[in-house]
């Protein structure tokens, strides 16, 4: 047990070869702890000879609270100066990195803590300056100095075997600027984002690539990408011998993204407007979206009436068949018979009558390898569709998982529990830890991933059917009998839901 006061004051600053000068409680302000260095003899830096101390100025640095308490380290520095005439140097003041980093507001070790929170624990910037009772922008500066050499550590994420890019919308547009996009790098295999560059070309990923250096991109062996051509070059010049894989979720999704085009232009060509309630293709649109395995006997028999009733030359319904053709394309494993099946489709779509088709072939054509490489090698973002917000209100994003059949990573917010039932048809993870946990389980265990989704396709045929059911889900709340007759008033479409 240490006794002595001047012993106590050292063991709970901390400091190594520091004295302890004082301590100032104004009350209302932070806590204010004087020290300065143990006097040594300093010599010139230029000559030699022995300086003496011009002035002791007081800088004040930000340090970790005492007991809840902001603090701040009143640093006594010393400001030397040469005895020398002739020398050059004229004064200089001590430094000394173990307390704090030269033009840094804070200590070294509240630096490391905030640089630690911000990054590792996920905390804002304005949360952890409120807990220090600072500026936003001291905290800041420091998340920037430290953070910056955690980012030129050349073993940040070591080996990398399956590398992906895609674009981010950064910056949504507003009166006073545009659009403005980023391009993520992440490690697919280990779903760790690696970094993000400016802009959606592909100069920023190949300057990031050429950066890391001949033995780090000799690992990867499968570079995944969004049917983006810019991206396809990058990885065309800085990867060659990486396998490229075209996402199976965004080849659907170009398929679906014809169909709808498609659709529209049936649409004006025969009424000459856009679709509105009534109107046959209007009805039809979600119905062409969904699975034909999941459509059950009364969808497809609505969905093939409509079409009848709206598409009289059929364009619509070849361009779904054409997407239904496509998403077959990933129902077995064999890449051989894949690369066969993709070339003889595209070639039949390049004879197709709808222009949506012909487009859509062309686009297969030109990627078929590709999209082929998918059965090899079996690496993508993944069916689960993981939602990281911390400050979403309500689960809207989660609902549209839960609906569409998909395991569902999430954080615990708003009515999330309502939806996701934790281990049953997906993960509520109230950590990062958590969460990385939850993607290698559905890594390591792809029946796991199918019970889930199937858990989650239960969830949404139970409430489609009955739309006080959904009101009450999205509410939390059980309607009221008065609620519940208004509800079926205003209902258009009777025992339907979508």
């Amino acid at each position: 047990m240490i006794t002595n006061p001047t012993a106590i004051n050292q063991c709970f600053v901390r400091l190594a070869d520091v004295n302890i000068l004082g301590v100032e409680d104004l009350g209302e302000g932070p806590l204010r702890v004087h020290v300065e260095c143990v006097r040594v003899v300093q010599g010139c830096p230029q000559c030699g000879v022995i300086a003496y101390v011009k002035d002791r100025p007081e800088v004040e640095l930000v340090d970790l609270p005492v007991y809840a308490h902001p603090t701040r380290l009143i640093w006594h520095k010393r400001r030397f100066m040469c005895p020398e005439v002739s020398c050059l140097m004229g004064s200089w003041t001590e430094e000394d990195p173990r307390i704090a980093s030269s033009r840094l507001q804070m200590t070294d070790r509240s630096g490391r803590w905030i640089t630690e929170q911000v990054g590792r624990c996920a905390r804002s910037v304005s949360e952890v300056a409120k807990e220090l009772g600072c500026d936003w922008h001291t905290v800041n500066d420091a998340v920037l100095a430290y953070g910056q050499a955690l980012l030129e550590d050349p073993d940040r994420f070591g080996v990398v075997e399956a590398l992906g890019l895609d674009e981010v919308a950064f910056l949504r547009e507003a009166p006073y600027y545009r659009t403005q996009f980023s391009t993520s790098i992440v490690d697919v295999g280990r779903a760790q984002l690696l970094d993000v560059v400016p802009g959606r070309s592909g100069k920023e990923p190949t300057a990031w690539l050429q950066a890391q250096g001949h033995e780090w991109l000799s690992h990867v062996r499968y570079a995944t990408l969004d049917l983006s051509g810019p991206y396809r070059a990058v990885f065309t010049s800085m990867l060659p011998g990486a396998t490229q894989v075209a996402d199976p979720f965004h080849v659907v999704k170009l398929a679906n993204a014809k169909l709808d085009e498609c659709r529209r232009r049936v649409q004006n060509e025969l009424l000459g407007h856009r679709g509105r309630k009534n109107d046959p293709l209007y009805r039809v649109r979600r119905l062409l979206t969904k699975a034909e395995e999941r459509l059950g006997d009364d969808g497809r028999n609505k969905l093939l009436g409509l079409l009848r009733a709206g598409d009289p030359a059929g364009h619509v319904a070849t361009t779904w068949q054409a997407k239904e053709l496509i998403r077959s394309l990933y129902d077995h494993e064999n890449e051989a018979l894949a690369l066969e099946f993709i070339t003889r489709l595209s070639q039949d779509f390049k004879n197709a009558a709808p222009p949506e088709v012909r487009s859509l072939g062309r686009t297969l054509l030109k990627w078929k390898h590709q999209i082929v490489a998918w059965h090899q090698a079996h690496v993508t973002n993944g069916p689960t569709e993981a939602m990281t917000s911390w400050m979403e209100g309500g689960p809207i994003p989660v609902m549209e998982a839960v609906l569409a059949g998909r395991a569902v990573i999430t954080t615990p917010v708003g009515q999330v529990h309502r939806w996701v039932k934790d281990g049953e048809n997906g993960f509520i993870c109230a950590t990062l830890t958590e969460f990385k946990q939850a993607i290698r389980w559905y890594q390591n265990d792809p029946e796991l991933l199918q019970r889930q989704k199937q858990a989650s396709n239960e969830i949404s045929r139970a409430i489609k059917p009955l739309p006080e059911r959904w009101v009450e889900f999205m509410t939390g709340q059980p309607l009221t009998i008065a609620e519940m007759q208004i509800l079926k008033a205003t209902r258009v479409n009777e025992g339907h839901c979508e």
